[in-house]
């Protein structure tokens, strides 16, 4: 049997409801491409889709924060990788 958050529980489950202009860069892979999905697919792979970490880069975006979104055929052209991105971050600060 699957388990499913209740509906009114999602809001609270997104990181997209907690954002705020102060968070940090936020850089994200994703092992598999934006492949699609029905109410039958595994919830592995709907809770870790690639189209949710775009629409956070999409809100991030909105309030001038900075979101790495990278996977199948959507590289990070900016950084290259999850090393890069961090060590010119954290040269940063």
């Amino acid at each position: 049997m699957k388990r499913v958050l209740p509906p009114f529980l999602l809001p609270e489950a997104s990181a997209i409801t907690h954002l705020t202009k102060d968070d940090v860069p936020v850089y994200m892979t994703y092992g598999r491409g934006a492949v699609p999905v029905t109410r039958d697919t595994n919830e592995g792979v709907w809770v870790h889709h690639a189209l949710l970490g775009l629409k956070l880069q999409e809100k991030m975006k909105e309030l001038g924060l900075e979101c790495v979104v990278v996977y199948p055929d959507h590289e990070d052209k900016q950084y290259g990788d999850l090393p890069s991105f961090l060590i010119q971050k954290l040269k940063a600060e």
